[in-house]
């Protein structure tokens, strides 16, 4: 997947409650913390996955040039991306 608002913005969020939760360790303030540690790697980690993930096209590209799939998988593939 390209980089996009979504993927950049889910990265965002995720290392600033990371900081917080950082910070709210520091001061032992315990809900905070809590709130910040739970919702930090969901966050941060499905960020991260959106900016690794490679996109339909190139992988249904790189599938077929590898020969995992055949010409008939390809072309479903294919026209099944063309259409959304």
């Amino acid at each position: 997947m390209p980089v996009n608002q979504w993927s950049v913005g889910l990265c965002a969020a995720g290392t600033l409650l990371v900081a917080t939760t950082r910070v709210a360790f520091r001061r032992k303030a315990d809900a905070p913390f809590r709130f910040a540690y739970f919702f930090s790697w969901p966050v941060l980690g499905t960020g991260l996955i959106w900016l690794a993930q490679p996109e339909n096209e190139n992988m249904v590209e790189t599938l077929y040039r590898n020969g995992h799939i055949d010409k008939a998988k390809y072309d479903e593939l294919k026209a099944k991306h063309d259409r959304t």
